[in-house]
């Protein structure tokens, strides 16, 4: 498998070069111009390489070039399922010691890893390959040397102030949504040689079995700061189990980030708005919701269902009287209209001590609350709903808040002709309806939609000359 490159191949690789970038195929993984060895398998039709097992093998393309004109070398793919290492050779040198190779590692849940080339030796470049911690299969999209430098998205824009919300590092759902980019800094707290090694990780809010991302040490040493961007898509994504986001037991959405103990402190973590990529989710108007109903005898307060599907999210203000009450303690609870004997969900404290806790619920997970069975529970009044009820020898509900965007509303659904609504999130129509995101695509089509299928957030639906805004 080691060739070099014949005149004709030469002339063929120097078409797809310009000022700036030398595209690699992905093709020739395969055949005369690929370097590999320990089993490691490329597939063209599906764009995978296979990794039989961890670091004892390694596949790439055969260069044998001067590559002067570039200053890194960039290979992207989809999220990386575990460490993946990129690794440049060069020729005229002991290529069993570290003067004759350079190394760079990305970690599980990254999508592209780059090696800047070293200025002394990039005339001759020999080969380039990838190597993984693990037997894995890895997705490519794309590899290139690049002779432009590497650039901060950030770069210009105005950072916010510290989006942690809690000790533990955990960054609302609700936030992530605010920000095109987000910063993340962590200190090295000791003199070890770490570069590469884990030095913490994101995960799914409270859901410590599932590794979202892991940090790895950039610069090694006693204070040493390490910095990592991600945009709003990367976040979300880490957000999220099996595609959907994760739910803690305290209600509440996003992730924890953090930094091992042993190795570094978490500084901040910051978020930048503005920019190309991930543009901003729309701001919701906040109000005062009026209760359907109080009772203060029993410190309960009822919203029915059509209340409910006014808003996108509702927050619960729930003071707490109680001094002793730690966070994750039981304050209260809610259940299906007047089912107290069934299934609730317990409102549980944020903060410690008697404070206001504000407690977020999105409208999905609302009216989740207000069902019995997976149906909607309907009592003796023919009411549908939910009662929320502060437990009283620790706390009182003060106030409950809506957010919806300004246009947005399903109460206008009945008065419609072309847009019939027949149940929960699911549109009828005698004209095909079309279901369009806030960015403009068009995700759902048909007589019939059923936006169950698809995240929460916010839609508009047109069917004929009618359109329809709606949340779910």
């Amino acid at each position: 498998m080691k060739k070099m490159f014949s005149f004709m191949l030469v002339v063929l690789t120097s078409l797809t070069m310009s000022a700036a970038t030398l595209n690699l195929s992905l093709n020739d993984l395969v055949g005369d111009n690929s370097t590999g060895w320990g089993g490691v398998t490329y597939d063209v039709g599906s764009q995978i390489m296979s990794f039989p097992n961890a670091w004892e093998g390694g596949l790439g393309w055969w260069i044998a070039d001067d590559w002067s004109a570039y200053e890194r070398i960039v290979v992207e793919f989809a999220p990386a399922p575990c460490k993946i290492q990129l690794v440049v050779e060069y020729y005229g040198a002991d290529t069993e010691t570290s003067n004759g190779f350079e190394k760079a590692v990305c970690g599980a849940g990254e999508k592209s890893v780059a090696l800047a080339l070293d200025p002394a030796r990039k005339s001759k470049v020999q080969k380039v390959y990838l190597q993984s911690e693990a037997k894995a299969d890895l997705q490519l999209t794309k590899a290139y040397a690049t002779s432009d430098a590497e650039t901060d998205p950030t770069q210009g824009l105005t950072p916010s102030e510290d989006l942690r919300t809690d000790e533990y590092g955990y960054v609302p759902l609700a936030v992530l949504q605010q920000y095109s980019y987000f910063e993340v800094i962590i200190t090295m707290n000791h003199d070890i040689d770490h570069i590469t090694y884990g030095i913490g990780e994101i995960v799914p809010v409270s859901n410590y079995d599932v590794i979202s991302y892991t940090f790895l040490c950039k610069n090694k040493g006693m204070g040493a700061q390490n910095r990592y961007v991600f945009t709003q898509e990367d976040m979300l994504g880490f957000a999220k189990v099996n595609g959907t986001f994760w739910t803690d037991e305290y209600n509440r959405q996003g992730v924890h980030i953090k930094a091992y103990d042993n190795e570094g402190v978490l500084v901040s973590v910051k978020g930048f708005k503005g920019g190309s990529t991930n543009p901003e989710q729309p701001q919701l108007q906040s109000e005062v919701i009026t209760p359907d109903d109080i009772n203060t005898e029993y410190n309960f307060t009822w919203l029915s269902l059509a209340t409910i599907q006014k808003y996108e999210k509702i927050d619960i203000v729930v003071t707490v009287t109680d001094a002793s009450v730690g966070i994750g303690w039981g304050i209260g609870r809610i259940v299906p209209a007047n089912f107290w004997t069934g299934p609730s969900v317990e409102m549980k404290s944020v903060v410690a001590g008697a404070q206001d806790n504000v407690l977020t619920f999105t409208q999905a997970q609302m009216i989740e609350m207000s069902k019995v069975d997976g149906t909607i529970y309907t009592d003796e009044q023919n009411r549908q709903g939910v009662y929320m009820q502060a437990y009283t020898d620790k706390a009182q509900i003060k106030e409950i808040r809506g957010y919806r965007s300004q246009t947005s509303s399903v109460e206008t659904v009945a008065s419609q002709n072309l847009i019939e609504k027949v149940g929960i999130n699911l549109y009828r129509s005698a004209q095909n309806i079309l279901v369009f995101n806030l960015t403009g695509a068009n995700v759902l089509s048909g007589t019939e939609v059923d936006l169950n299928a698809l995240p929460q957030g916010v839609y508009v639906l047109r069917s004929g000359n009618q359109t329809l805004k709606v949340s779910r």
